[in-house]
């Protein structure tokens, strides 16, 4: 099917959506009221925010009975999410067809790495999740091409709370999670944990993981706050072991009714053990990421007209040291960014952005982005930007050596020291309209232009033809040019005010300019459908969902075979009920039908559980 086809069939459903929507009662059934901050670095309600933004708030967490935010991107247009936890597996989350290396994940602002990132975070601690897809290397530097997902986490309470939750599974996994804040004086806090020990269907996907963090803030005076975090991160996947601590310090000041002042920084520190191939020699790694940034911003009047100026400065370094490196290696990266959020009529906001980014390895470059929201009436939004990114060769790319003893004679892993950084551009386009109140509808565009994009390849296979056997070898390689262009449609309705619908559909198209081939484990086509009932006054909430996957092309990477994989349509139902005013029950069953197609990485998998908040 082509691409016009397609955008002609999506552009009658809106218009058949527009006719046929019919008004339910004054009251808005959808708030898009909630602040967001990941799109500009600057506040704004969602409906009113410039540059495209997707939000899973605090209520839909806790609607869904979710154990990890992994379990919440996956119903989002645009956006691929499944957790691997067999050995040497990772938590993957493609945007728009590309890998999970080309977004960006934060948490609160910073950046965060590790194999299950998504997983092993206290979703009790999670206020909201924002995404902001496309190009957005201007504010956040590199490795932001596909988009950014940002989990910020709860603020520290104004009154006591206490939130646990238990859960297990038919596969016999224990999931347990708390959290509980207060406030004394000018203090106030909010600490969570973790703690999972999940058991695939085989004994290759068994993974633990705890964790412990938190957040203290401190009024120094009205319109001054001191903030403190940290957090204490163990996983233990098949073959390998890691722990992570991270600590952040910052301070927000209001400098008056026009201006603002934020400083601060973090150090993210990695240790880690794998045993490639469950063989007997271990690789180990070292290595901390610490960052500082300077932030301010003034509201300027000009006539009637205002614009808001933010100015940045950032510092990043990184170092790390593992088994097979020829030396402990280390870099930095010093960043200013500028941008102007300009309302040049009353619908119309403009945004322009501009970094300059000074790399101790890289050189210098600069990096323009620009946003367009035009608010068409009071119903409908027209959101568009246009962006460069980039993205630089990890320290794993360049310089890794390690063995695999896999197959008849195992295989090494070499890195590429003279790789390049990876460049983009982007734009996307985006419609979102309500109709009649109870009836929500987006429409998007996308385009992803990557050059010098860095791939794993096969330098030699290994092979154990008599009398002598070949050791394979396996490393990195800029290929040339790659696209993604596709669009995303998105459609919700209330049909009562207990009673929500929602369908979201994505057309991916992919390309390898050098090979002329689709990129791997990208399908054309994706859809989710649910329906959900949910009752407030008797604590009740039955969710109903569909999961459709298109065919897609896999290569083996033992043999470098390229196959296709067919497509999959599997259901899910989520049931959960209060039982007092504290506690709730509740059961999730994904996968029902046990659809076993090669796509689908896992059979039928039961949840039950409990939680009990306080107040």
């Amino acid at each position: 099917m082509n691409l016009s086809k397609i955008v002609f069939g999506i552009a009658f459903l809106f218009l058949c959506v527009t006719l046929t929507a019919e008004a339910q009662g004054e009251e808005e059934a959808f708030y898009l009221g909630e602040v967001v901050v990941t799109a500009t670095k600057s506040e704004y309600l969602l409906k009113d925010v410039p540059v495209e933004t997707l939000v899973i708030t605090r209520e839909e967490i806790e609607k869904s009975n979710a154990t990890n935010i992994m379990e919440l991107l996956k119903w989002l247009p645009g956006i691929k999410s499944v957790g691997r936890y067999r050995p040497m597996g990772r938590d993957e989350y493609s945007i728009n067809g590309l890998p999970s290396d080309y977004a960006l994940i934060l948490i609160d602002g910073q950046r965060v790495r590790g194999r299950h990132i998504l997983t092993e975070l206290p979703i009790n601690m999670i206020e909201r999740i924002e995404i902001v897809k496309g190009p957005n290397s201007v504010l956040y530097g590199s490795d932001a091409i596909s988009g950014v997902i940002n989990i910020i986490t709860k603020p520290a309470p104004e009154t006591a709370t206490l939130k646990s939750t238990v859960a297990f599974t038919s596969y016999s996994s224990d999931i347990g999670k708390v959290s509980l804040g207060y406030r004394t004086g000018k203090l106030k806090y909010i600490l969570g944990g973790n703690v999972n020990k999940i058991k695939g269907e085989t004994e290759e996907s068994e993974y633990e993981n705890s964790n412990v963090m938190g957040k203290f803030e401190y009024d120094l005076t009205e319109k001054t706050k001191l903030k403190f975090g940290l957090g204490f991160y163990h996983e233990k996947p098949k073959y390998s072991e890691t722990d992570k601590t991270n600590y952040s310090l910052g301070l927000d000041w209001d400098v008056n009714e026009h201006s603002s002042l934020k400083a601060g920084g973090y150090i993210w520190k990695y240790n880690d053990e794998s045993y490639p191939g469950g063989g007997p020699d271990v690789i180990e790694e070292d290595s901390q990421v610490a960052q500082g940034e300077l932030q301010y911003s003034h509201l300027f009047f000009l006539g009637e007209k205002d614009f808001l100026v933010t100015v940045g400065l950032e510092s990043l370094y990184e170092e790390m040291d593992r088994t097979g490196f020829p030396a402990r290696k280390s870099q930095t990266a010093n960043s200013l960014f500028a941008q102007s959020e300009m309302n040049i009529l009353e619908s119309l906001t403009f945004v322009p952005a501009l970094r300059w980014d000074s790399h101790s390895e890289w050189g210098e470059k600069v990096n323009p982005k620009i946003s367009l929201l035009w608010k068409i009436n009071e119903s409908t939004r027209l959101r568009t930007s246009w962006g460069q990114a980039f993205k630089a060769p990890t320290f794993k790319d360049m310089y890794r050596l390690t063995y695999h003893p896999v197959g008849p004679t195992g295989f090494w892993i070499k890195g590429n020291p003279d790789l390049k950084p990876e460049t983009s551009v982007g734009y996307r386009v985006g419609l979102e309209r309500q109709f009649a109140k109870n009836f929500l509808a987006t429409l998007a565009f996308f385009r992803n232009d990557v050059e010098d994009m860095i791939q794993g390849y096969w330098v030699k296979m290994f092979e154990f033809p008599p009398p002598f056997p070949v050791i394979g070898e396996y490393s990195y390689r800029n290929i040339g040019k790659v696209f993604t262009q596709g669009l995303e449609v998105e459609l919700k309705r209330y049909f009562t005010d207990k009673i929500l619908s929602t369908l979201s559909y994505t057309y991916t198209d992919t390309e390898d300019k050098e090979t002329h081939k689709e990129l791997d484990d990208v399908p054309k086509h994706r859809a989710n459908l649910g329906i959900g009932y949910y009752d407030k006054e008797n604590g009740l909430m039955v969710k109903l969902r569909g999961e459709y996957e298109g065919e897609a092309y896999y290569t083996d990477t033992g043999t470098g075979i390229r196959e296709k994989i067919e497509g999959y349509f599997i259901t899910h139902i989520r049931l959960s009920k209060a039982v007092t005013e504290h506690a709730k029950l509740f059961v999730h069953a994904e996968n029902v039908f046990d659809d076993r197609s090669e796509q689908v990485g896992g059979g039928r998998l039961i949840t039950g559980g409990a939680t009990l908040s306080f107040p």
